[in-house]
């Protein structure tokens, strides 16, 4: 953790020397690259959602000037300027700290290569459907039951199981159920599934992080506990239940283990040998 607080002061450290740069004026451009500030206020959505940019899939951002601040949906708040179409934020999340840059133009601006779009308002809280599902692979009794968020098909890789689709979640008084929908089934040994709840989705009286992992070489579903709030040592608390069935995986975990609140925010990776492979964008859910 000290290496985190360490690293965060240098990254302010930086970031107030750009903004020091950038001044307090109307848009006199900065740099050259324009002579007129872009209006960033409101509610950005990003058209791509990889690995470290799972937290940041959408952004509300308030601006004075040059001078930029708000929230990314995923927990983390941003500082920054724009200078020109030059565009600088810090972003600070309770386990990380980063340094983004990128540039505006066309109505839209990206940040480290993730390209962002407006929208007119952040999505509202899916409430999951009440209703208590068979884990057997058959996929008959989500009927009626939408996806709480799909994935393009194509950006997994050859590993079988590694590209996701879609990904459903339901309940009932005692379980969360999920299912993960595939393009290249079925799951492939080696392959892990991770269903990650934000730091912000646990009870105010949670002192620990927990999260739902599929080994699909121990065939298990299990929650799992993490040392910190931010990772560390893995802690298998209680087993789930899990089906495959060619593109189709399904699961169910107690509810009462993951120690959520009435809502929060839910998103699904997948991994091979600690190599990122495909994840889904982070959605609101009311569970």
């Amino acid at each position: 953790m000290n290496g985190l607080r360490a690293g965060a002061i240098v990254l302010t450290t930086g970031l107030m020397l750009i903004l020091a740069g950038c001044g307090g004026g109307g848009g006199d451009g900065g740099d050259g690259a324009s002579s007129t500030t872009p209006d960033l206020n409101g509610a950005w959505k990003a058209t791509t959602n990889k690995s470290t940019y799972g937290f940041m899939d959408y952004a509300v951002i308030s601006q004075s000037s040059s001078i930029l601040t708000g929230t990314f949906y995923g927990g983390a708040t941003l500082t920054g300027a724009v200078t020109g179409n030059s565009i600088y934020i810090l972003a600070t999340h309770p386990c990380t700290t980063m340094v983004l840059t990128g540039t505006y133009a066309n109505n839209q601006f990206n940040l480290n290569s993730v390209t962002y779009n407006k929208v007119s308002a952040l999505p509202m809280n899916i409430a999951l459907q009440t209703k208590t599902i068979a884990v057997d692979g058959i996929t008959s009794d989500w009927a009626g039951i939408s996806p709480i968020t799909t994935d393009a098909t194509g950006d997994g890789n050859a590993l079988g199981g590694s590209d996701i689709t879609a990904f459903y979640a339901a309940k009932d008084a005692t379980n969360l159920y999920f299912r993960i929908d595939v393009a290249n089934g079925p799951p492939v040994g080696g392959l892990y599934y991770g269903i990650i709840f934000d730091g912000s989705t646990f009870s105010a009286s949670s002192t620990t992080r927990r999260f739902v992992l599929v080994n699909v070489t121990e065939n298990s579903a299990s929650v799992v506990q993490w040392a910190t709030a931010c990772g560390g040592t893995e802690t298998n608390i209680k087993n789930g239940i899990l089906a495959f069935s060619g593109n189709t995986i399904e699961l169910s975990v107690p509810k009462d283990q993951l120690n959520l609140a009435a809502s929060g925010h839910v998103y699904l990776w997948n991994d091979s040998g600690g190599n990122h492979i495909d994840n889904t964008s982070l959605v609101g859910v009311t569970f």
